[in-house]
C-alpha cells in the first residue's frame, strides 16, 4: 500500500444560499490526492461515466473505512464533552 497524503478536515457545510460547488471540489481533489488519480478521473467516477479499477476500490475501502474510525472517535470525543455540559 503507498503512503497516503496527510488527512486535512474539509467541511461540507456550506451557508445556505452558498454554492457547494467549491468545496465539493476540493473534495474531489482531496480524494484525487490519496488515491494517486486525476480529478477528473473522480469526477467520471462521481457521474457514472466511468468505474474504478478493481484496485481502486480495494483503496476507497480502506479510506472510507479510516474516516469511519476518525469519525467514530470525534463523535465519542463529542458526546463525552456534551455528557459533562
Amino acid at each position: 500500500m503507498r503512503e497516503r497524503v496527510p488527512r486535512r478536515a474539509l467541511s461540507l457545510a456550506t451557508p445556505a444560499g452558498e454554492n457547494p460547488a467549491p468545496v465539493l471540489l476540493a473534495r474531489q481533489l482531496e480524494l484525487a490526492d490519496w488515491l494517486a488519480v486525476n480529478r477528473k478521473t473522480i469526477g467520471r467516477w462521481m457521474s457514472g461515466e466511468d468505474e474504478p479499477r478493481a484496485v481502486m476500490w480495494t483503496e476507497l475501502l480502506e479510506i472510507t473505512q479510516e474516516r469511519h474510525a476518525q469519525l467514530a472517535e470525534l463523535i465519542k470525543a463529542i458526546a463525552e464533552r456534551a455528557e459533562k455540559a
